[in-house]
């Protein structure tokens, strides 16, 4: 059985595959659709990995995207969200600014911070239900939050 993760984030998409204790990883750039990064890129890819395409089973990705959907459709597999970002699950005052014009994102990346907060509760043999971090991560978006308790 193989899993493929897509991982879209900024103008990178990070796709890995894994079959048995073999893990494979590669970043693509993001400049065409979901389609054309599937076929032209993601799909030769996989295909250097002699056989493991026709073992994958399941397709995980961090949003809704084209990309995702495209592979799940070619390969006719399901494609799981197991923890979506959307602005649903910011808070409001998450969206407060100092200027009354200027309308703020929030969109989080809550699997990355939910899988660093419980790394780290682990680490330093924290019950993760009572636990509280502060959580960074400086990518191409940078963003930062405050997880505590079964938040995660």
């Amino acid at each position: 059985m193989a899993i493929l993760a897509i991982y879209p984030h900024g103008k990178i998409l990070r796709a890995a595959v894994k079959r048995d204790a073999c893990i494979k990883t590669a970043s693509f750039t993001q400049s065409e659709g979901g389609h054309e990064i599937m076929a032209g890129k993601i799909l030769p890819w996989l295909g250097e990995h002699k056989g493991i395409d026709a073992d994958l089973k399941l397709i995980v990705t961090n949003e809704h995207s084209p990309v995702a959907r495209s592979l799940g459709d070619y390969f006719s597999l399901p494609v799981h969200v197991p923890s979506p970002a959307t602005s649903n699950e910011c808070p409001p005052r998450a969206f407060v600014t100092g200027t009354p014009l200027l309308k703020r994102r929030c969109r989080i990346d809550a699997l990355t911070f939910e899988f660093l907060a419980r790394q780290e509760a682990e680490a330093r043999g924290l019950d993760p239900t009572s636990a509280r971090f502060i959580v960074a991560h400086l990518d191409e978006e940078n963003q930062l939050a405050a997880l505590g308790g079964k938040r995660w």
